[in-house]
């Protein structure tokens, strides 16, 4: 059985320097603050030049193993490499983070920007 997440879009906006590693992990819980077991659901992170570009130039998924769930504290978690703030360069970036479970149901969790700057 799965558990569609009925709450809000959050928005969370990052600064951060270009080479930097950027863990982000993510704690849903239902109402009896039990983390939510996202086993079988796809998660995809996708980072925008512009909000109107339609390819992303930064993508990650649990499809392509590069976002993991279900840690013992948290049950989605994200690494966004050095590789990969060197390879966006300095700027504001728009991003998201959608959830499709397991009955298809998409949902957005997460909006918002990461800027990156140099040191």
């Amino acid at each position: 059985m799965s558990s569609n997440i009925t709450s809000e879009t959050v928005t969370v906006n990052f600064i951060e320097y270009i080479q930097d590693t950027l863990i982000m992990r993510f704690a849903y819980t239902d109402s009896l603050n039990t983390l939510i077991n996202f086993t079988g659901w796809e998660i995809d992170l996708e980072v925008r030049r512009k909000s109107t570009d339609i390819l992303p130039s930064l993508k990650k998924s649990t499809s392509s193993g590069t976002i993991s769930t279900n840690g013992s504290t948290y049950n989605i978690e994200i690494i966004i490499t050095d590789i990969d703030t060197e390879t966006l360069g300095k700027g504001t970036f728009p991003y998201f983070i959608k959830t499709k479970d397991t009955n298809g149901y998409i949902n957005t969790l997460i909006v918002g920007t990461r800027t990156l700057m140099v040191r």
